[in-house]
């Protein structure tokens, strides 16, 4: 059922490419159909059902139902914290700091995830997720002086190609440091 919802999500964007809007609009909502008669009907994990909830308020924002995106986006809330309220240990409770920061940040709100997120920086030291979650959560509520040296730290613990993702992070905070010469030099690390 994710590779369902995967599979959805990516033909709403191709959807979304035609020229004819009107087909557009009529396949992203039987899209948006399909997966919601699964997100009803099926047995998910947790993580399957977030993300399902996110590719329903995605094709929701797509077909212009601001107010229905925005009610995924409350359930989708509800469901990772319930799931990071019963997590048995700090690794189960930081599966979920990604789509949590996200939704979050969709519905305005990054601000109320900080607390949980420096417990997770605290309970996993040798992760690099952690404190790269924090320092984009600080980043979007324009706190870039935070942000720092958690993207440091989360640079010097990743590896492979999410290695890019936290210097892509490095880079957007030094912009928002006005630390021109910074920003640069991170792109090349």
């Amino acid at each position: 059922s994710a590779a369902l919802v995967d599979f959805v999500y990516l033909g709403s964007e191709c959807a979304g490419q035609l020229a004819d809007k009107v087909r557009s609009q009529g396949l992203r909502a039987k899209g948006l159909a399909f997966v919601t008669r699964l997100l009803d009907t099926a047995a998910l994990s947790v993580d399957d059902r977030s993300e399902g909830m996110r590719v329903a308020r995605e094709l929701d924002l797509a077909l212009g139902n601001r107010d229905a995106a925005n009610a995924w986006a409350r359930k989708q809330r509800r469901v990772l914290d319930d799931a990071t309220r019963v997590a048995t240990s700090a690794k189960e409770r930081m599966t979920y700091n990604w789509p949590r920061a996200e939704v979050y940040t969709f519905l305005g709100v990054a601000h109320e995830l900080v607390s949980d997120l420096k417990r997770s920086v605290d309970e996993l030291p040798g992760e690099y997720d952690p404190p790269f979650r924090l320092a984009g959560i600080y980043l979007e509520i324009e706190e870039p002086d935070s942000a720092l040296p958690l993207a440091e730290r989360a640079l010097a613990l990743v590896y492979g190609p999410r290695k890019a993702r936290v210097q892509t992070l490095l880079v957007q905070i030094h912009k928002a440091r006005n630390d021109q010469r910074a920003a640069v030099a991170a792109k090349i690390k």
